[in-house]
């Protein structure tokens, strides 16, 4: 960071973790707004990131446990970034979103998973879709987003993990509100090839993800309140399950959200051009299993 102004020109750096590299001054002005853009305490030192403290003089470590430290038990709850600033971003001292894929040093567990989220993010329309969660300036996978997404400013989360290639499906989406804020959980199977994993990401943001932020948005909680009439009987005829909310998700992609049909074909077709639209969309139809109700072809 090199900050100039006509009386005080000054240079700061700052290495991968925020410690203090070069921090010159010709004045005895000292800019509080240093690490990521965060403000620095006067008194203490410390950088505030909003939900917590840093101290990056002496241990580069947030002096409190990270607030969500109960969905990462594998990493340590005062760890920025999981170890690896220099792929993820912590905006606020709260959610890291892809420090699933990652061990307690910051090598990534889930490659494969690694690269198609890489690739989803390059496309517009997955760059535009990943935006919607995003906190301005947050830098994903090398990845920048430069504004504050609609479903962030609405206290919505987006993460994402990776699970054993032997699950016989290859993803799923979670859903869980804590704090007032909605939690959105997707989880990739590390299958043996990124076209199938790339699939799945359009599957599970654009068909499932989607929909609830949408239930979220409508009424501040997860019932569902957006479906039709008789979508909605069939989830009460089947005991309210898991399984009965997913296909009921499925039938109103197919049915009713032509905006999400038009994303996930125009991403899957940008990252593979030789697909038809015919091809793709009887991939997304395949992509709904056995669901017990039944989709248009």
């Amino acid at each position: 960071m090199v900050l100039a102004t006509l009386h005080n020109p000054s240079n700061m750096k700052n290495l991968p973790c925020g410690e203090p590299y070069i921090n010159q001054r010709t004045s005895g002005y000292n800019e509080r707004f240093t690490f990521t853009g965060k403000e620095r305490d006067s008194e203490t030192g410390y950088g505030y990131f909003g939900a917590r403290y840093m101290d990056h003089e002496l241990m580069t470590m947030w002096l409190s446990v990270d607030p969500l430290a109960d969905k990462y038990p594998s990493i340590s709850p005062y760890a920025y970034c999981a170890w690896n600033p220099m792929k993820l971003v912590d905006p606020d001292g709260r959610e890291i979103d892809v420090s699933a894929l990652y061990d307690k040093s910051g090598k990534c567990k889930f490659k494969l998973i690694e690269k198609a989220l890489m690739a989803f993010a390059k496309t517009k329309y997955g760059y535009k879709e990943l935006s919607k969660y995003a906190k301005a300036g947050q830098e994903i996978l090398g990845v920048k987003f430069d504004s504050d997404g609609e479903y962030h400013k609405k206290k919505m989360d987006l993460s994402f993990g990776g699970k054993p290639s032997k699950h016989y499906y290859n993803g799923d989406t979670d859903r869980e509100i804590i704090n007032c804020r909605l939690k959105i959980a997707i989880n990739l199977s590390n299958v043996t090839d990124i076209k199938s994993i790339f699939e799945t990401i359009c599957h599970e943001l654009f068909i499932h993800a989607r929909q609830i932020a949408k239930d979220y948005d409508d009424n501040g909680v997860l019932d569902h309140s957006y479906l039709v009439p008789y979508l909605k009987k069939y989830v009460n005829d089947q005991g309210r399950t898991n399984g009965a909310y997913i296909h009921a998700e499925h039938a109103h992609f197919a049915w009713y959200d032509t905006e999400g049909q038009f994303l996930f074909i125009k991403t899957i077709g940008t990252q593979y051009p030789h697909m038809s639209n015919k091809e793709i969309i009887k991939m997304i139809n395949e992509g709904f299993g056995n669901s017990s109700i039944k989709v248009k072809r």
